[in-house]
């Protein structure tokens, strides 16, 4: 989740930079009265209030959210979007936009440095609610999408490829296509299989292998599972 945060993080930015001078970016932080409260499209409706409240100010609403896990274990929601500077947002709950607890609003001085913190704290996905995204964004340009693309792409692969800001779409086996050349890239990463971790609850983690690229190739562990292998949540 980290890297598609910081990624549209940086895109919106970059279209703020380049076209939107004049935007400042806000915070709102949406909290539940119940723990048990929380439903799927309640961050859904929320934006899309706003998104419409934004579009009768004559406003394209460009915004990204994240989830995060209070200690109490309701579901709390943190919101950055961009208004032009003349704008005020409206507080949700005297608009009726949030009708499940508690918001804050306020303007935000390091954006991306808030929407990080707590994305960091969202990786741990078994403790969360079936079904609960950690993340979302919207009013992204074409351009600014593709920027976002890029960022998202693994490691592996950037250093595979000749030219920047090209477009993938994945295909089953590990395999990653671009849209520009029709190249295909297989994974160096092999799904070895589910574990559960000594100390660790809820549902299992899977388990990857470094198998190589090209001359590199094999199917060797990068780490031994009992050494601290990190695991990834598997909901399957």
């Amino acid at each position: 989740m980290q890297r598609g945060v910081k990624a549209t993080a940086r895109a919106a930015q970059e279209v703020m930079a380049r076209h939107l001078a004049g935007m400042r970016p806000w915070m709102v932080t949406l909290t539940y009265r119940e723990v048990s409260a929380w439903a799927p499209l309640h961050i859904s409706r929320y934006m899309n209030a706003v998104t419409l409240w934004a579009k009768r100010q004559g406003v394209e609403l460009v915004y990204l959210w994240v989830a995060e896990l209070q200690q109490r274990g309701a579901v709390h929601y943190h919101v950055v979007l961009w208004l032009p500077r003349a704008l005020t947002l409206p507080k949700a709950d005297k608009r009726g936009w949030w009708k499940h607890g508690s918001t804050r609003t306020e303007r935000a001085q390091k954006p991306m440095s808030y929407l990080m913190k707590y994305a960091s704290k969202g990786t741990d996905a078994r403790v969360f609610p079936l079904g609960l995204r950690l993340s979302g964004f919207g009013g992204l340009s074409k351009a600014a999408r593709k920027v976002r693309a890029w960022l998202c792409v693994p490691g592996w692969l950037v250093g595979r490829v000749n030219s920047v800001f090209q477009s993938f779409v994945r295909a089953p086996g590990g395999v990653w296509q671009s849209l520009e050349t029709g190249l295909e890239f297989r994974s160096p990463w092999e799904f070895a299989g589910l574990k559960r971790f000594e100390g660790r609850s809820g549902p299992q983690c899977s388990l990857f292998l470094w198998r190589g690229c090209g001359d590199d190739a094999g199917s060797q562990p990068l780490l031994d599972a009992a050494e601290g292998t990190v695991p990834m949540p598997n909901r399957g």
